[in-house]
């Protein structure tokens, strides 16, 4: 059963694997990098969480703001982490936000039709 835990976990890996083999955010070490994927996807289900209440395109606009603001603490909370403002990571974080829109959809879905 998919559910908001594994809707964290799922984010977090992916986050972690496509910082892992493209490299967009600089990361010392490896620990931090599991640490900040473990928070980052807690972050984004959060947020993705309390937009649902928002209309559909101001909901969605919160989650990308969400990620990116996220991603900042990340940097300014972890030691090791280095975010450059480059268009990369931008588009890295923007697609990021619409797999949480999108796994978020899936879960609404599941229990909307269940119930």
């Amino acid at each position: 059963m998919y559910n908001l835990f594994t809707q964290w976990i799922t984010l977090s890996v992916m986050f972690f694997l496509a910082n892992y083999a493209f490299n967009f955010i600089e990361v010392v070490t490896l620990g931090g990098l599991v640490a900040g994927s473990f928070l980052l996807g807690a972050w984004a289900t959060l947020v993705e969480r309390l937009a649902k209440g928002l209309p559909n395109f101001t909901g969605k606009a919160a989650v990308v703001a969400g990620v990116l603001l996220g991603v900042q603490a990340l940097e300014i909370v972890l030691p090791g982490y280095n975010v450059e403002a480059s268009g990369a990571v931008v588009v890295f974080l923007i697609i990021y936000s619409a797999l949480a829109i999108f796994i978020g959809k899936l879960l609404n879905e599941r229990y909307s039709n269940a119930n």
